[in-house]
């Protein structure tokens, strides 16, 4: 994604406007996990945008997929949230070293005043 398409504004996700985020863990033929695929969406944008993790490689291991699968089945449950204040946020989405990213400065002390998450669903 790039900061045309993710911003305050942008053509696909609006972040100034509510916007749905699903997660899904698809699993193949014979039940193991297959990736972990990510889709922001808006009503009223044309363009959901997804990702789709189906390799995984922690620290150059491989085997990460099956690893994620295993934390899974034990209970491991996936969370939402954001950082405060003091957290620097610029390696995530900051403007990148190709100067493309959405954000040229941090703001986390107003995370309270616009972030609000609601509508949580487990199927």
């Amino acid at each position: 994604w790039n900061a045309s398409q993710y911003v305050v504004g942008g053509e696909c996700i609006d972040t100034s406007k509510p916007f749905s985020v699903s997660a899904f863990f698809p699993v193949d033929g014979n039940g193991s996990l297959a990736a972990m695929e990510v889709t922001l969406s808006q009503v009223g944008r044309p363009c959901p945008l997804s990702v789709r993790v189906d390799r995984y490689a922690p620290l150059g291991r491989p085997g990460g997929l099956d690893e994620v699968a295993e934390a899974l089945k034990g209970g491991m449950t996936p969370i939402v949230s954001y950082w405060g204040a003091g957290e620097d946020l610029q390696w995530m989405d900051g403007l990148g070293p190709r100067g493309e990213g959405p954000c040229t400065a941090e703001a986390p002390a107003t995370c309270s005043d616009s972030v609000r998450f609601w509508g949580f669903a487990v199927s």
